[in-house]
């Protein structure tokens, strides 16, 4: 996504609003109903998630591209309409090729259109001001109507595709290429997470939860933490200015690392550990400070998009192939991945940081 230029006003129009509450349920909605669809559909390998995973792949491939940014708002809107008419088709077919078909055409413009809301986007609703109300209430709603999408996806549609073609500024500067390996870890995280439950969660079903508890606990996690992480950074006051921004990697590397021990207790307090920490380095990234400008810390873009891709679809596509063999352990075995990972990397992030000071220790803190 894009953020404005810093002389741009903080406060958000209405229109802006409507618009970041349908991103988030566009989003939303393509993780759980993709999902539920890959299941039923019952493709024979990859345990049902090549739908999401596609649909995911698309999304880190094509966001933050140059023509992605210059296409027409109309492109935008069409994609839109294309969504919705293949979502409102699908029930009317009864060939199951026909119906695979459309479901893989269909995941493909979706995370096309993803793709294009996240790299035009001018703000986030953890930078409008005030509460970050917008993901919570898309929650709700997806929560809700998830069996009845076509009407929430015209919504989103007509909104995002006004807000597009009202707005005067275009982004200048996408946060995705700004962002580091610990932000890509933490969003393959929460991806591997979301992904995963398309063919069920042994953790939350050992705990005797519904399907229905589970999807209302994912959604928590993935919507509603950031919204109450940032919620408490503004009541309590913590520093929002650019150099705080690196404080971030001290709290949200080591909340990942230690989720991946969580993983192999036995306890319903380590299930609960194991799912809880790297949903809370996902809501850090959510809510981290941006420094206006580039990030030195940060991957080539196509570095980046690459490492995304490997760490999130296609670790994805791995699991759905090893847990018809391995079960639950496939996607305990790629969270510890990304845990050691997160250790490393905060391991080297440390060294760096107290380099300067073993070097000339008149810098360090009195």
């Amino acid at each position: 996504m894009f953020e404005r230029p810093p002389n741009a006003p903080q406060k958000a129009a209405p229109l802006d609003h409507a618009a970041e509450l349908a991103h988030w349920v566009i989003l939303l909605l393509g993780w759980l109903w993709l999902g539920e669809k890959g299941t039923l559909v019952a493709w024979p390998w990859v345990n049902g998630v090549l739908l999401v995973a596609l649909w995911w792949a698309v999304r880190v491939v094509c966001r933050g591209r140059a023509w992605v940014l210059k296409a027409p708002p109309k492109v935008l809107g069409l994609l839109g309409l294309l969504t919705a008419s293949g979502l409102g088709c699908l029930g009317r077919l009864n060939d199951p090729l026909a119906a695979q078909g459309l479901l893989l055409c269909l995941a493909g413009v979706w995370g096309l259109w993803c793709a294009m809301v996240e790299t035009r986007s001018p703000s986030s609703a953890f930078q409008m001001g005030g509460f970050a109300w917008h993901p919570l209430l898309a929650a709700v709603l997806v929560g809700f109507f998830k069996e009845a999408p076509v009407p929430m996806v015209l919504c989103a549609a007509v909104g995002l595709y006004g807000r597009d073609r009202a707005s005067v500024q275009r982004p200048v500067l996408c946060r995705g290429t700004r962002a580091g390996f610990s932000g890509i870890l933490a969003s393959s995280a929460m991806g591997l997470m979301m992904g995963g439950l398309c063919f069920g969660h042994a953790w939350c079903a050992s705990a005797g939860w519904s399907l229905q508890q589970m999807i209302v606990a994912h959604l928590a996690l993935m919507a509603g933490l950031p919204a109450v992480l940032a919620c408490l950074q503004r009541w309590l006051q913590f520093s929002l200015h650019p150099a705080s921004a690196k404080n971030a990697l001290d709290v949200s590397l080591p909340l990942q690392a230690l989720g991946a021990l969580m993983l192999w207790g036995d306890s319903f307090a380590s299930v609960a550990l194991a799912m809880l920490l790297p949903s809370l380095t996902w809501a850090v990234h959510c809510v981290r400070p941006r420094p206006p400008g580039p990030h030195n810390s940060a991957p080539a873009p196509g570095v980046k998009t690459l490492l995304a891709l490997l760490l999130g679809p296609v670790l994805l596509l791995a699991v759905g192939a090893a847990s018809v063999v391995h079960g639950p352990l496939a996607m305990r075995m790629a969270l510890a991945f990304l845990g050691v990972l997160a250790g490393f990397q905060w391991l080297i992030f440390t060294w760096f940081k107290q380099a300067p000071l073993a070097a000339n220790p008149q810098m360090a803190p009195q």
